[in-house]
């Protein structure tokens, strides 16, 4: 219980601090990025699910193989793209980027979609997280009719 209210201390004090500071716009941003962060431990499965920023697309990504995020390993995600209808999108292209904002760096690779599977759903090859701690994804969505992104924040633990 008095770990609970310290952590409620302490968050009060924080929004508190960055308000008086005229941080309003900075205390929501972090707050949706908390609200979006999920945490993943060795022996579980990846996969999240996200709407694109234009709500263009909703977008899924999991770990092949439903597999745990390995650190200091080469692994593949499947990325499944559909349209606001739940319609599967079969011509896109992507460009992947993403790394640790906190620390200040990309990600150690350079990700790849290298085929598609059918059924609006994609092999991303190349992933790769070098150390624990707070991780964030970002794939760039290109159809012949639209563009949009879509970002992904997630925890790596050992």
């Amino acid at each position: 219980m008095k770990q609970y209210r310290l952590m409620l201390v302490t968050v009060a004090l924080v929004m508190t601090s960055l308000s008086l500071l005229g941080c309003q716009d900075a205390t929501k941003s972090a707050l949706s990025i908390a609200e979006n962060t999920n945490e993943y431990t060795k022996g579980q499965g990846f996969n999240q699910a996200v709407h694109s920023q234009l709500k263009y697309f909703h977008l899924s990504v999991a770990a092949k193989n439903r597999q745990a995020l390995p650190i200091n390993q080469f692994h593949q995600w499947i990325v499944t793209l559909n349209d606001v209808n739940q319609t599967p999108i079969t011509d896109a292209a992507f460009f992947i980027s993403g790394g640790m904002k906190g620390h200040g760096h990309g990600l150690p690779t350079q990700p790849k979609v290298t085929k598609h599977l059918g059924n609006g759903r994609y092999l991303l090859e190349g992933m790769k997280f070098n150390m624990d701690g707070k991780w964030f994804v970002r794939i760039q969505i290109s159809t012949p009719k639209q563009q949009d992104i879509a970002e992904f924040s997630f925890n790596v633990h050992y």
